[in-house]
């Protein structure tokens, strides 16, 4: 495991890959948190479009769920479950936890925080973070491995490393986790050239944003960070979060960015009903906020169907 992550970084659930940042930024943990969304219909996994990019700017996906907090998931257990996975995570690293605002990590008897751990793949690209009250499937474009997996490799890795989890704890422990949130995370990646130089050209890639410096005293800003939350029918709360950053590989400026699905798994919602939906929401949201011509060129829009 590289030794060169950021802070901002290792407090959140995006982990970056070979491409990092100098930037600062808020942990997507603290938006995503910070808002309990109730509904009185379950969503369900009815996808009425498709939409493929053939070369989506994708530099990591985050796929995950929050469980009730477990006290009694000591350090040996951690090592113990590794046994489990090592044969396609051999990596192990440590990472401070993260926790909503205000709340302090879960402590052991003895006053002290238990790590979150990562599980890594040989070629850095596939990443298990886990703690005593959520696990997380990464996939981060690397140097070894820039190509990206596709959604359903991610998503099915997700699902096996988390039903051998679930078995597991209910071995040790006689108590199974029980999921009550779920999460995915889609971070894109644009570099400077791609239709924009400055960020006042961030209009060439983002449909809702426009800079008119006719007359005006301010020059062109130089960074720019925002977020956006939507609140969508199904009870999801979708956000999107935009900034420039330099990437350290080269120094090359990109501009990122990062949407995230979160819903509480309550009212009779099914996780794997509801993370087909959350998939459905992001791709459709990258789409609605970028540009046509980027649609076509560089990302090549291949499909728009019903089905």
């Amino acid at each position: 495991m590289r030794g060169r992550k950021t802070n901002a970084l290792l407090l959140g659930k995006v982990i970056g890959g070979d491409e990092e940042w100098r930037t600062t930024r808020i942990p997507s943990e603290n938006l995503a948190r910070a808002k309990v969304v109730l509904s009185l219909e379950a969503p369900r996994a009815t996808l009425t479009m498709t939409i493929t990019f053939a070369k989506p700017p994708l530099n990591e996906v985050v796929l995950g769920l929050s469980f009730l907090p477990r006290p009694d998931f000591l350090v040996p257990l951690f090592g113990k479950f590794w046994g489990e996975i090592s044969d396609r995570y051999p990596k192990i690293a440590h990472a401070a936890p993260f926790v909503a605002p205000g709340v302090l990590p879960i402590q052991d008897p003895t006053g002290a925080w238990l790590p979150r751990v990562w599980f890594v793949s040989s070629d850095d690209c596939m990443v298990v973070q886990l703690q005593q009250d959520c696990i997380f499937m990464n996939w981060r474009q690397t140097e070894k491995n820039e190509e990206y997996p596709r959604f359903p490799f991610i998503r099915d890795e997700f699902y096996r490393v988390w039903e051998l989890f679930r078995a597991f704890l209910e071995l040790e422990t006689g108590t199974p986790p029980l999921s009550v949130r779920a999460e995915l995370t889609y971070v894109n990646s644009i570099p400077q050239g791609d239709r924009w130089q400055t960020v006042a050209d961030f209009g060439g890639v983002l449909v809702d944003f426009r800079w008119k410096p006719e007359g005006r005293y301010l020059p062109s800003p130089r960074r720019f960070a925002g977020n956006f939350e939507f609140e969508l029918p199904d009870g999801t709360t979708l956000s999107a979060k935009i900034g420039i950053g330099t990437r350290l590989a080269d120094q090359k400026e990109m501009l990122r960015l990062e949407l995230a699905a979160s819903r509480m798994l309550n009212d009779g919602v099914e996780m794997k009903d509801w993370i087909e939906l959350a998939h459905d929401h992001v791709v459709r949201a990258f789409k609605d906020l970028t540009t046509t011509e980027m649609h076509r060129n560089p990302w090549q829009l291949e499909e728009e169907k019903n089905g």
